[in-house]
Formats: C-alpha cells, sequence, structure tokens
C-alpha cells in the first residue's frame, strides 16, 4: 500500500474545511519523506479540524502502522470504515493492521468487501483469503480466491494464494497446478520457480524437474529478486551450499528492509542476575519443534539461567502445550503484537541470548529478529542434526551463528 492515500480512496465531507486540509497536505508530504511521527501529527490536527473526513483517518491509519502503533492503527482505521463502509482501501487498510496485530480472524471480516471496481475487489478478495490462510482456515480461503481469480486472472499473487491454499488442505496436485499458472505469468521469478519445484516434488511431477532446476540455479546467480524461501530451496536438486547461504541473504534482506533495529544494549545495561534465554516460535504446541525442544528447556541449569518463551502460534490445548508451558519461567504469548511491541517486550525483559526457532519456515516472523539484529550474536538455532546452516544475516552470518541444539 502506498505512503499517501489519495483522495479518491475514502469519503469526503461536502465541505472542505482549509485549514484542516492544509495540514492533510503537510501530512502526505512528510509521509513521502518517511517522517512518519510528524505525519501522525498532521493527520491528527486535520482530524480535529473535520473529524468526519475518512480520508484524514485512513492517513493517519497508514502512518501509524508504520510506526508499529498498531492498536492506535487499528483505531483510526476502524474509524475510516466506519465513516466510509464502501471504501474497499479502508477495509484493506483496516484488514492489513488487523493482520499484523495477529487478529486474522476479524482481518478475514473486515475484508468482505461488495463494491468498488474489479481490481479493487480482486485485492480485497486476495487478502480476505490470504488472512484466512493466516488463520488456518485454508478451506474457507479458497472461494474469495476463486472469485478475486475471476475478477483479476492475470494477478500472479492471486494464484499463489489459491496454491498455498491448496497445500493447507494436503492438495499437492492443485497447489502445483495453480504455481504452475503463475510461473506461465512470470516466468523469470526465481521465488516461483522454486516454489514451482518443491511442489513438484511433493506432488510427485518429475517431468522437466532438471531443466526447471538449471534456469532456477542460472536466475539465482544472476541475483535476480525476488529470492526463493531458503527453506524451500533446500529442496531444489543441485543446489550448492553457496546457493543456499546466497538465498537466504537476500530473502532477509528482503523480509527485513522496512524494520528499524533497537538501539543496542550496552554492559552497563545489562541486569544482574542468571543469564535470561529467550525461545522464540511459532510451534509450541503438538508440532515436530516441540517434540525435539521440550527436553531442552526441562534441562536447562535454572541455577544459571533464567528461560522464557516468546510463542506467537496457536493453543491448540493439547499436552505438549501444557508440557511447554511447565518448563520455562516465562511462558509469553505474543501472537497478537506486532513486530515492534514483541521486540520491546523482549527488550523490556532484558533477554541477553534470543533463540529463533522458526527460521525461514512457514509462519516465521524475521521482522522480530531483525529489530534485536544489533544485540545478538546468534540468529538461528537449527534443530536439524544434518543441516546445520546460517540464517544468512550479513553483520551474524559472518560469526558462525549456527548453533546446533543438542
Amino acid at each position: 500500500m502506498r505512503n499517501g492515500i489519495a483522495a479518491g480512496a475514502a469519503h469526503r465531507p461536502a465541505k472542505v474545511v482549509p485549514k484542516a486540509e492544509k495540514k492533510y497536505q503537510q501530512g502526505l508530504a512528510l509521509m513521502q519523506q518517511g517522517r512518519w511521527d510528524e505525519a501522525a501529527r498532521a493527520f491528527e490536527a486535520a482530524i480535529e479540524r473535520s473529524p468526519k473526513d475518512a480520508l484524514f483517518w485512513l492517513n493517519l491509519a497508514q502512518a501509524r502502522r508504520k510506526l508499529g502503533r498498531s492498536e492506535t492503527a487499528i483505531e483510526a482505521a476502524r474509524r475510516a470504515v466506519a465513516l466510509d463502509p464502501d471504501s474497499v482501501l479502508a477495509r484493506r487498510m483496516l484488514g492489513q493492521c488487523l493482520n499484523e496485530t495477529g487478529l486474522h480472524a476479524e482481518a478475514a471480516v473486515a475484508l468482505d468487501a461488495r463494491v468498488g471496481s474489479d481490481e479493487e475487489r480482486a485485492a480485497a478478495l486476495t487478502e480476505r483469503g490470504l488472512a484466512m490462510q493466516r488463520a488456518g482456515r485454508f478451506r474457507e480461503s479458497i472461494e474469495p480466491l476463486l472469485t478475486a481469480a475471476r475478477l483479476a486472472p492475470t494477478s500472479v499473487k492471486i494464484h499463489i494464494a489459491l496454491s498455498d491454499g491448496f497445500k493447507g488442505l494436503d492438495m499437492p496436485e492443485a497447489a502445483w497446478e495453480c504455481q504452475r499458472t503463475a510461473v506461465a505469468l512470470d516466468s523469470d521469478n526465481p521465488y516461483l520457480l522454486c516454489s514451482l519445484i518443491h511442489l513438484g516434488l511433493s506432488a510427485c511431477k518429475w517431468e522437466g524437474l532438471s531443466e526447471t532446476s538449471h534456469r532456477l540455479a542460472a536466475l539465482c546467480a544472476e541475483g535476480r529478486e525476488p529470492a526463493p524461501v531458503p527453506f524451500m530451496h533446500l529442496s531444489v536438486p543441485g543446489a550448492s551450499p553457496q546457493d543456499h547461504l546466497r538465498t537466504a541473504r537476500a530473502h532477509c534482506a528482503r523480509s527485513t528492509a522496512h524494520v528499524q533495529p533497537l538501539s543496542p544494549v550496552t554492559p552497563a545495561q545489562r541486569r544482574a542476575g542468571r543469564i535470561r534465554i529467550g525461545y522464540f516460535s511459532n510451534d509450541f504446541h503438538s508440532h515436530a519443534t516441540a517434540y525435539l525442544l521440550a527436553r531442552v528447556l526441562e534441562r536447562h541449569d535454572r541455577g544459571t539461567f533464567e528461560v522464557f518463551a516468546y510463542s506467537y502460534g496457536a493453543d491448540d490445548g493439547s499436552p505438549m502445550r501444557k508440557r511447554l508451558e511447565a518448563a520455562v519461567e516465562h511462558f509469553v504469548d505474543v501472537q497478537r503484537e506486532s513486530a515492534r511491541t514483541t521486540a520491546e517486550r523482549i527488550r523490556a525483559d532484558g533477554i541477553d541470548l534470543l533463540v529463533d526457532l522458526k527460521g525461514y519456515t512457514l509462519n516465521a516472523r524475521t521482522e522480530v529478529l531483525e529489530h534485536h539484529a544489533r544485540d545478538f550474536l546468534v540468529d538461528r538455532v537449527v534443530l536439524d542434526q544434518q543441516h546445520p546452516h546460517s540464517g544468512g544475516h550479513p553483520a551474524r552470518g559472518r560469526h558462525g551463528s549456527a548453533v546446533r541444539a543438542q
């Protein structure tokens, strides 16, 4: 979504208030310069003078979102939707704010756009489908995505989302067919080619595998973007360790480019007492990672270490979930927090060593780790006994950041 939101995107009062308009235009100029805090204040001043202008609330939501102020961004976006329920862009903004806070089910409701141009409706329906997928509702995600595909059949994003939906339903052939359509629309895209190979292996689609793999290798060597997802790239036949590292670095740079790291912690700021370790994951439930990790958590020397677990995944109520909660001194549910809020919480907890248990797998929140880029030397812990690897962060990967969990 663009920085400044155009005047036609939301309902405006019949009578424009000149002083409010002046503040609004100042806010737009500040947004274009990336001066989000000043822009937010300008939009707030505009709203004081004209509180029923949906466009002002919409731009305020965007500024607050960029500042990581999730709750107040949602509040502003809700006001924009209340003032102009038919604005597709206002609904998309609200959906985006809710998604970024982990409120995926609410985002799916907000994104139910029934008016607007075909392009606008297709975009909102796509984001609705993606919100449903993030909420684990893969079957429900298919209908809005198919409707979006009928409205915008050449949209690569829609075919990727459909592929992800069918993959979530354990329908590898359907997922592969959707991905093949996406590749046909954008044949020089390394991300799509890698995904096609990965899905083809799952669906036992061997035809053209060698040629596609060679094509992917050539594009990656040229530095083409977007880079493949590193986890999927591991399954590509013939890919070398150097290829994997290059992919990891490119993916890390792309997924964290918007993050402004927190200021570094100085030795004087470190709390006295035990070393504080934080484990960060989406998989603190009945999941392979949890089964590998549980005994590690239970066997920490509590005289030396104080153990935190930060969970941004669902509570499945399983015995494993209860075991993990009991295995640490502090179990913190952060699934509804923005990346920056979670990063600030981890900072406030005085964590000395933060352990990311997701790497670049499904639902990873790499941006939370990037907020702490100046604090921690370890950026990935790899539980796979055969394939320890670097997460590719330029500041940490060169220090040998992969750590094997024993």
